[in-house]
């Protein structure tokens, strides 16, 4: 599967935005994210800020960065209500009480569920998961906190980079 994420990063240049996220994510002894096997820089999302246009300064169009961020943030509480939907019927507590060392649950009949269960901390633990769709490389963090800060100090050093992740 593929996912679209827009990398927040501090450069002089839509060059050194590129350069940084490359040499951020790169392929070494581990992958980096450990979620992902490989990436590229745009991929299927090279076209996210208009033809063949996958970095965006933040001052070069305010509107169409925002609009993507929001776009992007809608995605991620989506998916966040869509495996909240998947697990509201799970008892977690009837699964800690049942819980049995010698017996594999992975596949058993609420594996899903624990799965989702999983995904959904992460995700509110502030992890950075397949889902989480942007990420603050300067902060190393899923929150928009630090690039808000960054954007009333030094907005024209602001870019957003699309990255297409596969897992």
């Amino acid at each position: 599967m593929h996912t679209g994420h827009i990398i927040l990063v501090e450069a002089e240049s839509h060059g050194e935005a590129r350069d940084k996220v490359t040499s951020e994510i790169t392929h070494s002894e581990y992958p980096y994210p450990s979620w992902s096997d490989w990436h590229e820089i745009g991929g299927r999302w090279s076209d996210a800020f208009g033809k063949d246009k996958y970095i965006l300064r933040y001052t070069e169009n305010k509107k169409l960065a925002e609009e993507r961020i929001q776009e992007w943030l809608a995605s991620r509480k989506a998916e966040l209500n869509r495996m909240l939907d998947e697990v509201k019927t799970f008892d977690l507590l009837e699964a800690a009480a049942s819980y049995d060392p010698e017996t594999e649950r992975a596949y058993g009949e609420n594996g899903m569920k624990l799965y989702y269960l999983e995904k959904i901390a992460k995700l509110l633990n502030g992890s950075w998961t397949s889902d989480a769709l942007i990420y603050d490389l300067e902060q190393q963090t899923i929150n928009l906190k630090y690039f808000r800060e960054r954007l009333a100090i030094a907005p024209e050093m602001q870019y957003l980079v699309m990255v297409d992740f596969h897992f």
